[in-house]
């Protein structure tokens, strides 16, 4: 059995939103309305089969940030983010629900973050509502028979850069519960300038 082995993924997608007047690279088209704000983004697709390229990313967190305002925390603005993801050959993956994932979604999985396949477009959909800034995403598919099946859209790679924390128990034979004796925040690369493939 191999507890120490698990799935590295890969660099999360990322969302710029940091300016609803200067579209980042990602955003489609906008509509500004009289009371609110609404951005279509560009269609994701599933990166599982495409080759490993490594960027900065936030690793799944994002940063309420603003280009137009001093403060994002209290003048920065919200928007309504339209999220879409192409399944191959247009169809919805058999017996899989989809979800978006990131600290946007708080890392959850239920009925809010779930998306909806749109048979007529061929695409799953979801819309959140976002305050300005960096953000990062994925996209998990859960096995409806066994929901403990989990996987990311995204493809793994053991050039992941990851973040982990180590926590360290101790528990003698005396002891009733365990004690954390040790904890260690450790990255998984060390080469940071420069691009890797």
């Amino acid at each position: 059995m191999n507890n120490g082995i698990f799935p590295g993924g890969k660099e999360w997608r990322w969302l710029d939103l940091r300016s609803f007047r200067l579209q980042s690279d990602r955003v489609e088209r906008a509509n500004y309305n009289k009371n609110s704000t609404e951005m279509f983004l560009f269609t994701d697709i599933d990166r599982g089969g495409q080759r490993y390229a490594y960027y900065s990313d936030l690793n799944g967190m994002y940063s309420a940030e603003t280009y137009e305002t001093i403060n994002p925390y209290w003048q920065a603005d919200y928007a309504t983010v339209h999220f879409s993801l192409a399944p191959p050959g247009g169809q919805p993956y058999a017996n899989k629900d989809i979800y978006l994932a990131g600290q946007l979604t708080n890392y959850e999985l239920n009925e809010k973050t779930q998306m909806v396949f749109n048979k007529e477009k061929g695409l799953y959909e979801i819309s959140l509502l976002l305050k300005q800034g960096y953000y990062n995403y994925t996209y998990i598919s859960v096995d409806r028979n066994n929901p403990q099946i989990r996987v990311d859209l995204e493809g793994n790679y053991w050039e992941t850069e990851n973040s982990y924390t180590i926590l360290m128990y101790y528990k003698s034979f005396t002891d009733r519960s365990d004690q954390l004796i040790g904890v260690s925040r450790i990255n998984s690369r060390s080469d940071r300038p420069g691009v890797s493939f």
